[in-house]
């Protein structure tokens, strides 16, 4: 004989109620995890404002350095307190450390177009030469012109402008004007990721012109200043002027490795009016990594010219 009918009826209830529970349970737990993980996301959110505040006040510290540099003495150079780097300090709930970069130690792109829009030969010549010291083509210096120039006229070769960019995937259009930050080569004709991490540790993406100055440029930088410079007369620079620097364009000029070599004194210099901070804050288990670019005036005042996250 077979199970009463109600005996199966209790069974099937009985396991009913079971996948009930058992579903119930499962949803519980998803629910548990959602919420823990919304928990977790919500803090590293308050974790990551957190180190961004901190990031600011490090922007006003160092803005009070450089203040009091530019009262004491008009020449900067590697061996002042602003170039010291800062190492990790504790904070409530992690740490904080970063250094201060001159970006007129760097090539400014933003050069290589003058006023009226017309290429600065001087400039231009530079960089040809920094990016075939470097191993990279130097027509790249024709594409980052028709970028930032703001006619159509394709410069050959290697230049790009609206046809090129079009056909892209996605389309897009150069700029026209001058580069507000220097991630912005990225997005240039034969810029690839390769080419740009190369590139990037000697250029600046500034406003106006702004002169290379010579007592924190790096030996690549001034190796591309002049015609003729081998690596080993800028490594030769790079120890004369030791971590004092040279006082004036024209002690740099009166260098050996420099004699009969055509410089125009107006790309040189021995002071700054832009720094790039580089900030590392962690706070719990976020680390926020902060890049503010800093004008100095001539009367030493100091402001934030843009902060963005990331990587430079």
């Amino acid at each position: 004989m077979g199970e009463p009918p109600r005996h199966r009826q209790r069974g099937a209830a009985l396991i009913i109620a079971m996948l009930v529970t058992a579903v119930a349970a499962i949803l519980a737990a998803g629910m548990l995890s959602r919420e823990e993980l919304d928990i977790q996301r919500t803090s590293n959110l308050l974790d990551a404002d957190q180190a961004y505040l901190y990031g600011r006040g490090a922007d006003n510290w160092v803005a009070q350095i450089l203040y009091r540099d530019a009262r004491n003495n008009k020449v900067d150079d590697l061996g002042e307190a602003w170039a010291q780097p800062l190492p990790n300090l504790p904070i409530q709930g992690g740490s904080i450390g970063g250094h201060v970069e001159d970006e007129q130690g760097r090539f400014n792109v933003n050069d290589l177009v003058g006023p009226g829009g017309k290429p600065d030969q001087q400039y231009v010549e530079i960089f040809r030469r920094l990016l075939a010291d470097l191993g990279l083509d130097p027509a790249i210096c024709n594409a980052v012109i028709d970028w930032i120039d703001p006619n159509q006229q394709v410069r050959f070769p290697g230049g790009a402008e609206d046809g090129y960019y079009l056909a892209q995937d996605p389309p897009y259009r150069p700029a026209d004007r001058p580069m507000l930050t220097i991630t912005g080569l990225r997005q240039v004709k034969g810029v690839t990721a390769k080419v740009y991490q190369v590139l990037a540790p000697y250029v600046s993406a500034l406003p106006g012109h702004t002169p290379i100055n010579v007592n924190t440029a790096s030996p690549e930088v001034l190796r591309a200043l002049a015609a003729g410079l081998s690596e080993s007369d800028a490594k030769a620079l790079v120890q004369a002027r030791g971590t004092g620097g040279w006082q004036s364009v024209s002690d740099f000029r009166s260098q050996k490795e420099l004699a009969g070599k055509k410089i125009d004194d107006s790309v040189l210099s021995v002071q700054t009016s832009y720094f790039m901070l580089q900030d590392r804050v962690t706070i719990g288990s976020v680390t926020v990594y902060l890049y503010s670019l800093l004008h100095r005036t001539n009367d030493g005042q100091v402001r934030l010219l843009s902060l963005r996250r990331g990587t430079r």
